[in-house]
């Protein structure tokens, strides 16, 4: 990338790593950790063109974790992180979104 002058870094994180989560400290501390990784990244490559976004979504429908939530069919679905992904890489090159807080529209 720093060759090429151009590019994006895509981070998956999660709104864990921006809240405190009960009997999630360890999961929440690679996650803050991660955000704070980009944000230097950012700093470090940002000369070369190259963007670093971060993207934090909310509970999402898969199979980590114990998979069962009480509300699953308005829970985030991979589909929407990954259109989210998109969205954020396809922006033009002069343009970052450096950061994503991907939630439910209405999850109760």
């Amino acid at each position: 990338m720093i060759e090429q002058n151009d590019g994006v870094i895509l981070n998956i994180a999660s709104l864990a790593g921006k809240n405190a989560v009960e009997n999630g400290a360890v999961y929440a501390a690679t996650k803050w950790a991660l955000l704070g990784f980009a944000k230097s990244l950012i700093l470090e490559v940002r000369k070369y063109n190259i963007r670093v976004v971060t993207i934090s979504p909310d509970s999402v429908d898969t199979d980590f974790g114990s998979g069962h939530h009480p509300n699953k069919d308005k829970i985030l679905k991979p589909e929407d992180v990954a259109e989210a992904a998109v969205l954020a890489a396809s922006l033009p090159a002069r343009a970052m979104m450096s950061e994503i807080d991907l939630r439910p529209t209405n999850p109760k």
